[in-house]
């Protein structure tokens, strides 16, 4: 699945398979837990990966003597804990599991990552293949330091994902956000989670009546919550004029729950009606998803 990830996809170590790839990802995850691998991450399995393999051990309690690990062993996860990039997944679904991943994100004190809002983000977050319970980020596609980062639609692209599956180890998820945003025609919560974009009723300026997808005050958002049913919905901020989408965040039940380095905290849930009054400041209407 492209949402997924394994950490290492076959042994490594004294007598391993040591594919190339699996050895440089697991010393990365050395170096991310803050060990010191002669050599980098050149993929070769020697006595400077052992070495580090061996210092991080001895740290466990108790302190473990390992030299082979298996694709299934517990110490890469282990080490990207200590890199402080894994993500506890709630396993719930529902707004009980968006609740619980929000909460976990607040009380970590999350941040947005800085460049993000201008397409400069890096940071991908994939479920770990075989432990349905976490997923883990990328910099750059690759195991780095933490700490762990957001941006809009990382945060808003798990949360979805979240309320629908209770994890990321779904054929729905993708860890990838490139194509989201911007004036792309792909919208993260239509075509990754079968939202429908909803519209609602205006004049033109002859005083027709005609339909329309753009959303200008928390009123007319509410309105249209009220006559579709309840749920959860996606929130797409767009420049005016223009269309170009600029911010994704999820609402229910009159609050928004967003990753934005307009607000402190990053990770926030708040009222749509603050919501909706930061966009009308930047000069943004919205596109809504909801529930089909």
């Amino acid at each position: 699945m492209a949402g997924t990830k394994k950490l290492i996809r076959s042994s490594v170590g004294v007598g391993g398979d040591n594919d190339r790839q699996d050895v440089k990802a697991f010393q990365q995850l050395l170096m991310a837990a803050g060990e010191y691998v002669k050599g980098g991450d050149d993929g070769r399995w020697g006595d400077g990966t052992l070495g580090a393999l061996r210092s991080y051990l001895r740290t466990q309690l108790p302190p473990l003597e390992k030299t082979l690990i298996e694709p299934s062993d517990d110490v890469p996860l282990k080490l990207a804990a200590k890199a402080n990039i894994l993500i506890p997944l709630p396993g719930v679904r529902g707004m009980a599991g968006v609740d619980k991943l929000h909460k976990w994100f607040v009380d970590n004190n999350i941040k947005y990552q800085n460049g993000a809002e201008s397409g400069c983000g890096n940071r991908c977050i994939y479920g770990v293949d075989g432990h349905s319970g976490y997923a883990v980020q990328t910099e750059s596609r690759e195991l780095r330091k933490g700490p762990l980062q957001m941006d809009c639609t990382t945060y808003a692209n798990l949360m979805l994902s979240v309320y629908k599956f209770g994890n990321a180890h779904n054929a729905a998820y993708d860890g990838d956000c490139a194509k989201v945003g911007g004036t792309s025609t792909f919208h993260c919560a239509r075509d990754r989670y079968g939202f429908q974009i909803v519209s609602r009723r205006n004049k033109d300026a002859s005083g027709r009546e005609t339909v329309v997808t753009d959303f200008r005050t928390a009123e007319q958002i509410t309105a249209a919550v009220r006559e579709k049913g309840p749920g959860l919905y996606a929130l797409e901020a767009a420049v005016l004029g223009s269309g170009t989408v600029k911010h994704l965040a999820l609402l229910y039940d009159g609050n928004v729950y967003e990753c934005t380095n307009a607000c402190t905290p990053n990770c926030i849930k708040h009222s749509l009606l603050d919501f909706m009054a930061r966009c009308q400041k930047s000069n943004r209407f919205c596109y809504l998803f909801g529930p089909n």
